[in-house]
């Protein structure tokens, strides 16, 4: 099963996360942009996708609108806001529709086989599931922590100007995740590491297994 939503302007989502990862924090603070985590929460009932990125000090969030619900590629669009300060442990949700024990998030299209790099799941039993997930999506949430610096490093790789790219999450049969981004016009990608986990890890926590797998 995929679930697609289309950026409208990538431009602009580029923007909020840049905005994002690096908002200044106070002197005598140590985060580095390295020190980020970002979040997508997708949350088909309400109609909205929930950006968010936190330094272990202040938490900061995007929320956006689905315009058409009914249809298989979603477009909304960006704003900003300030979210209250947060503590140095969050979580990092991303709820979908599942079927099976693991899921894999991408951005763009299947009309290339981009190089991929798997990262596994480290901790935590496997992703359980159960018949209620079919009749409420609400339960259905799997968590997936991004690093804002590769995925700005990334978007900028592809280059791309004014076309829209795609934020799909598939779902597969393994412990492992293929995240990509794709510029499907061009033929363009580029890979972005993310982690998939069971529980509320710390920023340290989440990026100290993405440097073990080489990411």
């Amino acid at each position: 099963m995929n679930a697609d939503f289309t950026i409208a302007s990538w431009k602009g989502f580029a923007e909020a996360l840049k905005r994002l990862a690096f908002i200044t924090t106070k002197p005598d603070q140590t985060s580095r942009p390295s020190d980020w985590a970002i979040a997508f929460k997708v949350t088909p009932k309400n109609k909205t996708v929930l950006l968010s990125a936190c330094n272990g000090y202040q938490t900061f969030s995007t929320e956006l609108s689905l315009d058409s619900p009914s249809s298989e590629t979603l477009e909304f669009a960006v704003d900003i806001f300030k979210a209250p300060p947060a503590p140095r442990r969050f979580d990092l949700p991303v709820q979908v529709t599942i079927s099976d024990k693991c899921a894999a998030f991408k951005f763009g299209t299947d009309s290339t086989e981009p190089e991929t790099k798997i990262l596994r799941l480290h901790e935590g039993p496997p992703l359980s599931i159960s018949k209620a997930l079919e009749d409420d999506m609400s339960l259905a949430a799997i968590e997936i922590g991004i690093n804002p610096d590769y995925l700005i490093s990334a978007l900028k790789a592809l280059k791309v100007k004014g076309e829209p790219i795609i934020l799909r999450i598939t779902l597969g049969t393994n412990p492992v995740i293929n995240p990509v981004i794709l510029s499907g016009s061009k033929g363009l990608s580029a890979v972005c590491p993310v982690r998939i986990r069971n529980g509320y890890p710390t920023t340290r926590d989440r990026f100290g297994h993405l440097k073990k797998a080489g990411l």
